[in-house]
């Protein structure tokens, strides 16, 4: 037998017998010497192995495989692994390097959140001896659902960041609370209630109360809206320094 190589097939020669209990060995003659003989397909050269490894990404997602906010660097590269069948070559992640560009990480993840969709991208380094070329895959990670508790968990939990209660004064109103609901929650119409109040004063804290409702839309079911309180409290006023 000669063994295949990267771009160069190999071949066997071989003679093939059948046996029967009970019986003597019988060989089939396949030629005018009994041998066979065949070929050995050429190993995959760096080309054709990232052409399997898109492929079978492909194939995954084809599949209805799904890459997700948790997916881990183990369960990328095993898919990148399974391709690599006919080959020489390894298959690494990139070491990663000290700018922020996903493409200069072996794995870099945006996560996916309710407002738009994310991504991962896995540059692997197919290897071989001191050969060694680099191949970026660029996979999606869908935008995230949300359900009407969740979206009131959401819409609850902006409205009490710390960072965003130090902007509030006696001045804010109906609007600026629904604009502050609106970054976290999506396919949802929020609408801020009448009874919606705030008293602060120029020179002292207050509270923000109101009913919030959110509505999946017209049409839906019940189970697609919600109603419910908030109550924010609001800073007193930096004091003014004395001239």
């Amino acid at each position: 037998m000669t063994e295949a190589a990267e771009g160069t097939v190999g071949s066997y020669t071989g003679t093939i017998y059948l046996t029967q209990e009970g019986k003597r060995e019988q060989k089939i003659v396949a030629s005018a010497s009994g041998d066979i003989t065949g070929q050995l397909p050429a190993k995959d050269t760096a080309a054709q192995v990232v052409t399997r490894i898109d492929a079978a990404f492909n194939a995954y997602t084809d599949n209805g495989g799904k890459f997700t906010n948790s997916t881990t660097e183990a369960e990328v590269k095993a898919i990148a692994d399974a391709a690599n069948i006919n080959s020489d070559y390894t298959i690494e992640y990139k070491p990663d390097n000290t700018t922020a560009t996903p493409e200069f990480k072996g794995f870099a993840v945006t996560k996916a959140t309710v407002k738009a969709s994310g991504s991962i991208v896995a540059t692997f380094l197919i290897k071989k001896g001191d050969a060694s070329t680099e191949r970026a895959v660029h996979l999606t990670i869908d935008q995230l659902s949300q359900s009407i508790t969740e979206a009131k968990d959401a819409a609850n939990a902006a409205l009490a960041d710390a960072e965003w209660v130090k902007t509030l004064t006696n001045a804010t109103n109906a609007a600026a609370v629904k604009t502050q609901i609106e970054t976290v929650v999506e396919g949802y119409t929020v609408t801020i209630g009448t009874d919606f109040k705030n008293t602060a004063t120029a020179t002292a804290a207050g509270t923000i109360t109101a009913t919030v409702t959110l509505d999946k839309a017209a049409g839906e079911t019940d189970a697609d809206k919600i109603v419910f309180s908030i109550s924010i409290s609001v800073p007193a006023p930096a004091a003014t320094p004395a001239p």
